[in-house]
């Protein structure tokens, strides 16, 4: 699993905590932290470059 992949991965798995924990009261703050982590894993995965043709030099 590259850096990318991973990423994603990790911004689905806060995203279904949100899911979860979104109508709890006591969860309330929890669920924008867990939103705010979701996006910027997001950003990671956009933002994560894989080198091209990297099987050639491997």
């Amino acid at each position: 699993m590259n850096e990318r992949d991973f990423a994603i991965f990790i911004a689905r798995v806060h995203l279904r905590e949100c899911a979860a924990r979104r109508h709890h009261p006591a969860n309330r703050q929890f669920y924008w932290s867990l939103f705010a982590f979701a996006q910027a894993s997001r950003r990671r995965a956009a933002a994560a470059r894989e080198p091209v043709q990297g099987g050639l030099f491997g």
